[in-house]
């Protein structure tokens, strides 16, 4: 079998010899774009084992709350923007995404023990907003929409969400 993880938090495992999938991979249903014209895929395909290695889209309940008034202040932050699970797509105001783009497994991949069967995964739950915006004249486009993308901190410049903010986790394959 080989592994391949993928920057949603997912590891996917196929046959070396026949390149299917060991375990079924599922179509499910995702959220859909807001913005007008933009026309998004109904369903994303989502393995059913291992279960994810890294945060799967965001909800109020992972925002920071360190102390009440931290909390308080993350809350007007992260309200100011869309969110949801995995495949929450960007939006006019702004779509607060984990893992992120520089999030998941990204570039650190994985390693697996072919004795013991055992598949690590390093990971990072990097916040990103992910947003459509009007062209405004910097760059040339023929494009209704282009992409926008930034961070959202929390208060004083710490995180927006908590943590852990990175992760070693060992998978039995």
């Amino acid at each position: 079998a080989v592994a391949q993880p993928t920057k949603q938090g997912w590891v996917y495992v196929f046959d070396r010899v026949t390149g299917k999938p060991v375990w079924p991979i599922e179509e499910v249903p995702v959220p859909q774009s807001t913005v007008p014209g933009e026309k998004t895929s109904p369903t994303q395909p989502v393995p059913t084992k291992p279960p994810p290695f890294s945060a799967q889209g965001l909800t109020e309940d992972d925002v920071i709350d360190f102390t009440p008034e931290i909390k308080r202040q993350a809350l007007e932050v992260f309200k100011k923007y869309d969110s949801g699970p995995i495949f929450t797509p960007g939006s006019l105001r702004g779509t607060l995404t984990v893992p992120g783009d520089g999030g998941g497994a990204h570039w650190m991949g994985a390693s697996v023990d072919p004795e013991s069967g055992i598949a690590y995964v390093s990971s990072k739950a990097y916040s990103i907003v992910l947003g459509l915006a009007k062209p405004d004249g910097r760059f040339e486009s023929d494009m209704d929409y282009v992409i926008r993308m930034g961070r959202a901190s929390g208060p004083g410049g710490i995180p927006l969400f908590k943590p852990p903010y990175a992760r070693i986790t060992a998978i039995d394959l």
